[in-house]
């Protein structure tokens, strides 16, 4: 994993730049960090083509500034998470749009760049599993295949015996034999976290959540039911503490 790290405080870089050793050991994991005390500095490689797996940005430094930064990436067609750092977690319309993987505070705390470094190995394992589904693209219209990765979908839905599988861009609806607890666990290989008895995520598109409800990255907000709340508000915990 190739990691951009860029913050004009050279010393949270080499908390940083410990911290991933770490990781590296723990994990027998092979991350790399290029250190970028400017943000100018970062933006010129990028535009001569460098690429990174994974961008960890300061928000509050000299121009361009971390939001600045990540538009510019944004920008050069960049789909690769980018994790802003900062002492005031900022959360607002302009975070979201850029599509930022994650905020973590400083001092930088150790498990929670842990937990961001498992899941963006994660998404990455995802990439490479995939799902064929047959289904009607309207109505009246033939039947037709097509294969989506499951890092692709943010959540499911169930409703007599028809799953709607859904997509930052697409929702695919088909009929299923299966009940929707097997659906999951034998099709979609427990990627997804059930809250009610008819929807499901996927915790790498959730943006935040709280014990009852869950607001997803594409906008979507989804209820965790009563009898679900205790399993699934624990297994959201769990991955967002990178021990799902």
């Amino acid at each position: 994993m190739k990691i951009a790290f860029c913050d004009d405080e050279v010393m949270n870089f080499r908390d940083f730049q410990h911290s991933v050793e770490l990781y590296n050991k723990k994990n027998s994991a092979g991350a790399e960090v290029t250190y970028f005390p400017e943000g100018s500095q970062l933006r010129e490689v990028l535009d001569k083509g460098s690429r990174y797996d994974v961008y960890f940005l300061d928000i509050v430094m000299p121009d361009p500034n971390g939001y600045q930064l990540a538009e510019s990436i944004r920008k050069l067609g960049i789909e690769a998470p980018i994790i802003f750092i900062s002492q005031y977690d900022i959360y607002d319309k302009k975070r979201e749009s850029l599509k930022i993987f994650r905020f973590i505070s400083k001092p930088i705390n150790s498990r929670e760049l842990f937990s961001c470094l498992d899941h963006i190995n994660r998404e990455a394992e995802n990439k490479l599993k995939t799902i064929s589904v047959r289904y009607r693209p309207a109505k009246g219209e033939d039947f037709t295949k097509t294969v989506i990765p499951l890092s692709e979908i943010t959540h499911a839905m169930y409703y007599y015996h028809q799953i709607t599988l859904f997509t930052e861009h697409n929702a695919y609806v088909f009929s299923s034999r299966e009940s929707f607890k097997e659906y999951l666990e034998n099709d979609l290989d427990n990627s997804l976290i059930q809250c009610s008895q008819s929807e499901a995520v996927n915790p790498d598109h959730i943006l935040k959540y709280t014990k009852s409800r869950i607001f997803m990255k594409d906008g979507h907000s989804i209820l965790i039911t009563r009898s679900f709340r205790q399993t699934a508000f624990s297994k959201i915990q769990l991955y967002f503490s990178g021990d799902y």
